[in-house]
């Protein structure tokens, strides 16, 4: 029956010179072909339903944020998908000119072309249900320097986070709570964004996070290279790294009672700027590996597992 609903499915095509959407419809069908996909598994590859791939083929549904990345992805198209689609936003916002957005964000900006994606303020709605969502769907990896924030510790990011790290390996970088750099910067955070005790951080911060490593790594339905590692850096740390799958988001910090409206940089992979950033967790990686001890080890600059 399935088999039977894909060929009458596959049957079916949309004009490609009709509109952008159509044409990036039928892009997306090519690719699919390729690939030996049916809709249904390439919606199991990006997280999305065959009933979406479907629609979105047949120019019945506008693709919707994220996807063409998701799809590129799971295609292995080189990025095909994501230069269509600012052609095909520019097309969906002629055909809608007063049309709102569903997540007014008016501190969130998208960028069509360029290697900054996106631009957010840390407390705007769209910056955490942008983070959030990509927890949720990553694929790859999920890595992440200067864990200082709360975010990470909320039930509801935790259990995220025990989810995904079964099937994705996820690596927390967190600035070590004994360790002097660490007591130095919270000299200039203003005291709602600081965690200054080290025993609150490690309560509230270190502890839960361990007892999510400690479940997945020894629940038998880990994958292989899935599973969480921790690890402390005792070294000042001026911005946080999150990276997941290949996607960029960078945090400077900053001082005084500003910094919970902290800008949110998000660079695309394949720009200079998105290299810079994961070289650094690279870096990080490798101290924490053993493997590029000096001249760090030295100079007193430590990466260890909790």
């Amino acid at each position: 029956m399935v088999e039977m609903r894909q060929m009458m499915t596959d049957a079916r095509k949309a004009d490609p010179y009709v509109s952008m959407r159509a044409f990036y419809g039928s892009e997306l069908r090519r690719w699919r072909k390729l690939r030996h996909l049916t809709q249904d598994e390439l919606g199991g590859k990006t997280g999305d339903s065959g009933d979406l791939i479907r629609k979105i083929e047949l120019a019945e549904r506008w693709p919707p944020e994220g996807f063409s990345r998701r799809a590129d992805q799971a295609l292995e198209s080189g990025g095909s998908l994501e230069r269509l689609e600012p052609w095909v936003l520019r097309e969906r916002q002629a055909e809608q000119p007063n049309q709102q957005p569903m997540n007014p964000d008016a501190w969130t900006y998208q960028f069509s072309h360029g290697p900054l994606e996106r631009l957010y303020l840390q407390t705007t709605t769209g910056s955490q249900e942008d983070l959030i969502h990509r927890l949720e769907t990553a694929q790859q990896r999920i890595n992440v320097f200067g864990l200082t924030r709360r975010f990470y510790a909320r039930e509801q990011v935790r259990a995220i986070l025990e989810k995904r790290a079964r099937h994705v390996p996820v690596r927390l970088y967190l600035s070590d709570p004994d360790s002097a750099a660490r007591v130095e910067r919270y000299r200039i955070e203003h005291t709602e964004a600081a965690l200054e005790d080290p025993h609150r951080m490690r309560r509230e911060v270190v502890t839960p996070l361990q007892e999510i490593a400690r479940r997945v790594n020894e629940h038998p339905e880990t994958e292989p290279d899935a599973g969480v590692r921790i690890f402390l850096f005792n070294f000042p740390a001026q911005h946080s790294i999150e990276e997941i799958d290949y996607a960029i988001r960078f945090m400077p910090y900053g001082h005084g009672p500003s910094n919970e409206n902290r800008p949110i940089f998000m660079f695309r992979a394949g720009t200079p700027y998105y290299d810079w950033f994961s070289g650094q967790l690279r870096w990080l990686e490798s101290l924490a590996s053993g493997e590029n001890l000096e001249p760090w080890q030295a100079r007193g600059v430590i990466v260890r597992p909790v």
